[in-house]
């Protein structure tokens, strides 16, 4: 019970460091990114955003890992109908954060966005 009470009296940067050194290893997991070991010194990096974290372990930014977190929990074509409403048509997911292209991926052939460029001559 001591002990207990003495742990509890320090502050939670002693308790993660002793913990750290006694061999505990902190990990998370992220959709795309797998489970991230995350060191002792990135703790409060991670804490304060932990999708900004798991974008840079998939060397994406944190917008472009949302929108693929979004396509990836419900793949389906975004694009927005004349009378407001989604397309909805189900598509393949794309498992890398990397690989999504917003307007590409995320959409149906109808509604892709890529390959409508037209060339001048």
């Amino acid at each position: 019970r001591a002990e207990r009470d003495r742990l509890a009296a320090q502050g939670p940067e002693q308790l993660l460091e002793r913990l750290s050194g006694q061999g505990v290893v902190f990990v998370a997991y992220h959709p795309g990114a797998g489970h991230l070991t995350i060191p002792l010194q990135d703790i409060p990096r991670y804490q304060d955003n932990p999708l900004a974290y798991a974008a840079a372990k998939c060397f994406v930014s944190e917008s472009q890992y949302r929108q693929w977190l979004d396509h990836f929990q419900q793949p389906r074509c975004e694009a927005l109908l004349p009378g407001g409403e989604r397309c909805n048509l189900p598509l393949d997911r794309v498992d890398n954060p990397a690989r999504f292209v917003a307007g590409d991926t995320n959409c149906c052939a109808r509604h892709k966005t890529t390959g409508r460029l037209r060339t001048v001559s």
